[in-house]
């Protein structure tokens, strides 16, 4: 029986794609969301610069798991050198 890959185990996947490094990252792009937006929406007018910069950290965190996701996937169906 061959090991599972990552394309076919939603564990290992999950355990590559939310390591612990990776849960902390998200839950800290998450709070400075949560702090930036309540800025931006706390100040009104001439706050502008709150709104976009909140969303920064989460598209950087969705960027890096979407490129690792990829590159996990593309070195589980790359041909093996045997």
């Amino acid at each position: 029986m061959t090991p599972p890959t990552y394309r076919a185990s939603l564990r290992i996947r999950l355990s590559i794609l939310f390591s612990p490094m990776r849960l902390v990252l998200c839950l800290a792009s998450f709070a400075w969301f949560i702090v930036l937006s309540t800025l931006y929406l706390s100040h009104g007018q001439g706050a502008d610069v709150w709104g976009p910069l909140s969303v920064i950290p989460l598209l950087a965190f969705a960027a890096w798991t979407v490129a690792t996701d990829m590159r996990y996937r593309r070195d589980d169906t790359a041909p093996d050198d045997d």
